[in-house]
Formats: structure tokens, C-alpha cells, sequence
């Protein structure tokens, strides 16, 4: 957690909840296709919706 913080210092602690889940917590029981999501996590980014302060998604 502290990682990803350190990655993306300007974000709130309830975004960076949400991208340690999805990088810790895989959906496919497969391993290669873990290792495959996981990569792109790493090199595309994770997608992570979050609600902002006017109360719009992003």
C-alpha cells in the first residue's frame, strides 16, 4: 500500500484501496492469466473509479 502511495502521492486513501485490491486479490483461478492482468496493471496502470468532491464519477 504505502508503494502505490508513494506512486500516486495526490490520491485518497480509498483509491488507493481500491488498486492494492485489484493487484493483490486476482479474479482468474489461472495463473498465467494472472500474471498476464497483473503485468498490464504494472505497465497500462489500474483503472480505479472513484468518486470526486462535486459528486461526479471519474
Amino acid at each position: 500500500m504505502q508503494a502505490i502511495a508513494r506512486l500516486k502521492p495526490g490520491d485518497s486513501g480509498d483509491v488507493l484501496d481500491e488498486a492494492a485490491r485489484k493487484a493483490l486479490h486476482p479474479d482468474s483461478p489461472s495463473r498465467v492469466i494472472n500474471n498476464h492482468a497483473f503485468h498490464r496493471m504494472l505497465t497500462e496502470g489500474i483503472e480505479v473509479e472513484y468518486r470526486r468532491a462535486d459528486g461526479s464519477m471519474r
